[in-house]
């Protein structure tokens, strides 16, 4: 049993007991309790991880992500109106909206009307904008010298 726990579980996750060893090496260890899969194996200890992190509950992330979701349309419905005055309704508006300020054009078609070849313009917009910044990365090659 203890060499099943030390080797054979295919991933943390899949055993509520298990350890989260680093890598597949005999030597590798485990980031909650720092015993060596050979440790694991051959020590009077038991063979679960004594240090493990409670797994998060579905439940508890599905409220969670739930509220964050409200809360940014909560926020949205405040900000939106006076950015759309302030940087006028166009595609790339609706581009600066969602990149700058973190709201994507179907929260802001939820609050105020949004044409669908503003959309289309929305689309063209991010294109050019990804374009830029992959033509803006400077891409080094490193040499390791053993």
């Amino acid at each position: 049993m203890k060499a099943f726990h030390a080797y054979h579980v295919p991933h943390f996750r899949c055993d509520p007991k298990a350890h989260n060893f680093t890598s597949s090496l005999r030597e590798s260890a485990c980031r909650w309790c720092g015993r060596t899969r050979e440790q694991v194996r051959w020590d009077d200890l038991p063979a679960e991880c004594a240090k493990r992190q409670p797994s998060p509950e579905i439940e508890d992330v599905i409220i969670g992500e739930e509220r964050k979701a409200f809360d940014l349309f909560a926020r949205a419905e405040k900000e939106v109106p006076k950015l759309v005055a302030k940087l006028g309704m166009s595609g790339e508006s609706l581009a600066a909206l969602h990149h700058t300020h973190g709201y994507d054009p179907e929260t802001v078609t939820g609050i105020v009307d949004v044409p669908p070849q503003m959309l289309a313009d929305y689309h063209a917009a991010m294109q050019s904008e990804r374009v830029r910044s992959r033509a803006a990365q400077s891409k080094e090659a490193i040499t390791v010298r053993a």
